[in-house]
């Protein structure tokens, strides 16, 4: 499909865009917007994350235009994301995932780093391509 996994420019750009102004959170501010440590996916009592499917929180999206084919879901929180290798052996993974707390979701978050075996629920990722289909 002409993809492959987003550079770390390339994904903290997008996270950043909301309507092309800069901001720390994809979606301009923290709190339960996103799939994150603070959203409970459950009434149940008690901590209650997990992974949601993409999309699932409506509100959670950086904003590339007005239309909401220009939205990308879930860049704060849900998954961390890898994103193309620093060198050999040295993954980063962005954006928290649903068991991080605000902080962790934030646009600039890098600290995490993996090696190229490294699996976890909470790790996903997303396509970039140089050019529209």
């Amino acid at each position: 499909m002409g993809g492959r996994l987003c550079s770390e420019t390339e994904w903290q750009r997008a996270c950043e865009s909301s309507a092309g102004t800069s901001c720390d959170w994809s979606y301009a501010s923290a709190g339960t917007t996103c799939n994150d440590f603070d959203n409970d996916v459950s009434p149940a009592a008690g901590i209650q994350n997990d992974l949601l499917p993409t999309g699932a929180k409506a509100s959670c999206y950086a904003n590339w235009g007005g239309s909401a084919t220009q939205r990308i879901y879930d860049l704060a929180g849900n998954a961390q994301e890898w994103t193309a290798p620093r060198s050999a052996g040295v993954n980063p993974m962005r954006s928290g995932s649903y068991n991080d707390l605000a902080g962790g979701t934030h646009c600039q978050f890098d600290f995490e780093v993996a090696g190229p075996t490294f699996r976890a629920p909470n790790v996903g990722f997303r396509c970039c391509r140089s050019t529209a289909p």
